[in-house]
């Protein structure tokens, strides 16, 4: 084999160098997508154009001919990779999965087999021959029906992947355009050339300048890559997904200086992209302080943060978090912006809700209090008043003068009852008596109003406090309004009240011995035309307990309910 020089070797050897000094920058790069497959494409354009000079400079046919099979491994390689960074660059890389891209291998296959093997046939290439009528000895030869079918994919492929990185490029902001505008050099260029070659018309007579021209391909990549980072942010993945988005969306670099703006963001700014890209994110961000400070707090860190702030009219949502790479590596930051002012109205109309329904229970609750504690002394003061009343009549002064005394020491009760009631409203602590001692009260209380022999059952070691404060005052207050019941309206001679304490409840039965009821017909009850009934279960429930009530006419009444334990009780289960 020998070689002679030429100096038309010069330009495919600096293609060629070119080309493999942008595959090791890519490389470098291949964490990030689309940057793997640039690698390949380099590789394969600068494996062609050093063939094509070893080609050049070879003097027999054969070597000639072995070396332009070597370059067919670069040939058919250069329209599948070319496509797969397209893809990569677009921001559709996924579809690139390990079976499509067998699928798109395929060709290439067949036509090295072709290539190797064109010596047995026709279909490739024929009529093979050396060309020296030009400055340099060149193979002639013409083409066979495959390599038109080859033609056709691998064209097909690069003006697929051409269009669609133009296409994705358009309407780039700010330094983009100028990489837009590489890219699509980078593209068109060896394409053209390549179309020039095959047709007869390109301007070196017999010599395939489509080596050469991947040479600009190298430059617009290199300088894609180092001036404006192509593979930092992929702007043009950017272009295609975020563009259309509702919420305002801005990315920056590590150094916090923006690199992308989408059409939301600049509307919340105010300002346009080519006013804002490259600049400092701070002095955009600067109208909403807490949001730029919340943004210098997150160089260092991993984690996202989240704020809103009122603007004039607006609410905005400020969402932000680091811009991972490789190896948890932080890129840049992204900025979220989202008008939350109808969440903001939301979120007050349930407030004034839950105001306006929370303001309802407590009317209910007052409202039950004073049945239970105010009503019953006042229903009591009238029956005793009317009877020393009928006493004075009958001038039972000796009498009247106890019914007297006893009625003040009732009225005392209640109002110490109501001191302490409004005390607990407006939140002031009191000093409680013990729930069984209250309990204790309240019966000998029942005893003196209604003459009631009653008796109390409680556990041995029960504790106070199992349902807490409140539960205690809700069940006592149930058992008050059942005592009283059974001395008001049962004309019961004996009333029974006990406790029984369990691991998961705490249980009382009120239970008497007078006239009872038929507790179908509850509503015709004659406590307070059947509210007391239901003020007690309204109570059982507000505990998450249950109440149940049995009784029929001649047969007393009992009055069950179950409370459940708090839940520190429960713990040593």
């Amino acid at each position: 084999m020998h070689f002679e020089y030429t100096p038309f070797l010069i330009p495919y050897i600096v293609g060629g160098i070119t080309a493999t000094a942008m595959a090791v920058v890519a490389w470098k790069h291949r964490g990030r997508p689309g940057a793997t497959a640039l690698c390949w494409l380099t590789l394969a354009t600068a494996e062609w154009s050093l063939g094509n000079a070893m080609e050049l400079c070879s003097v027999e046919l054969e070597a000639k001919l072995l070396w332009s099979n070597i370059e067919y491994a670069g040939i058919t390689t250069v329209p599948v990779a070319w496509f797969a960074t397209a893809l990569g660059l677009s921001g559709k890389g996924e579809w690139l999965t390990r079976r499509n891209t067998l699928l798109l291998l395929i060709m290439p296959a067949i036509t090295q087999a072709m290539v190797w093997t064109s010596g047995h046939h026709e279909l490739m290439r024929y009529n093979i021959r050396l060309d020296t009528s030009g400055p340099v000895a060149l193979i002639a030869k013409a083409y066979g029906p495959w390599f038109w079918i080859w033609t056709a994919y691998s064209y097909t492929l690069l003006a697929i992947a051409t269009v669609r990185v133009i296409r994705a490029t358009f309407g780039l902001p700010g330094p983009y355009r100028a990489q837009s505008r590489l890219v699509a050099v980078g593209a068109i260029t060896p394409w053209a050339a390549s179309v020039l070659y095959i047709s007869g018309l390109s301007p070196l007579h017999g010599l395939d300048i489509t080596p050469i021209a991947f040479l600009a391909t190298g430059i617009a990549g290199a300088l894609a890559i180092l001036r404006y980072r192509l593979f930092d942010i992929r702007p043009i993945a950017w272009s295609t997904i975020v563009g259309d988005m509702d919420d305002g969306i801005i990315v920056t670099n590590f150094e916090g200086r923006i690199v992308a703006i989408n059409p939301a963001a600049q509307a919340f700014t105010d300002q346009s992209a080519d006013c804002v890209v490259g600049g400092d994110a701070a002095d955009v961000m600067a109208r909403w302080p807490l949001a730029a400070r919340a943004l210098s707090e997150l160089t260092e860190s991993s984690g996202e943060s989240s704020l809103e702030i009122a603007d004039e009219d607006v609410f905005l949502e400020f969402r932000l978090w680091p811009l991972l790479g490789p190896g948890e590596s932080i890129l840049g930051k992204i900025i979220a912006i989202r008008d939350v002012a109808e969440r903001q109205r939301t979120r007050a109309e349930l407030v004034e809700q839950h105001r306006a329904l929370a303001a309802m229970e407590e009317r209910a609750t007052l409202a039950q209090d004073l049945h239970d504690d105010i009503c019953q002394v006042l229903g009591y003061l009238n029956v005793r008043l009317q009877s020393a009343q009928a006493k004075l009549a009958r001038e039972q002064t000796a009498a009247v003068r106890s019914d007297l005394e006893s009625l003040i020491d009732v009225v005392r009760d209640a109002q110490a009852e109501a001191r302490s009631y409004i005390r607990g409203m407006i939140g002031e602590a009191s000093p409680e008596r013990e729930f069984v001692s209250r309990l204790q009260g309240l019966l000998r209380d029942v005893e003196s109003r209604y003459g009631i022999c009653t008796t109390l059952t409680v556990p041995r070691g029960s504790s106070e406090g199992v349902v807490g404060h409140a539960g205690e005052l809700q069940l006592f207050r149930i058992i008050q309004e059942a005592a009283t019941n059974a001395g008001k309206h049962a004309d019961a001679r004996n009333l029974w009240v006990s406790l029984k304490l369990s691991r998961a409840y705490v249980e009382a039965v009120v239970r008497d011995n007078g006239k009872g009821f038929n507790v179908a017909d509850e509503a015709a009850l004659p406590s307070s035309g059947g509210c007391g009934i239901g003020i007690m279960r309204e109570r059982a429930d507000r505990l998450g307990g249950d109440l149940t009530l049995r009784s029929a006419p001649g047969e007393g009444t009992e009055v069950r309910v179950c409370i459940p334990l708090k839940s520190k009780f429960n713990e040593g289960d």
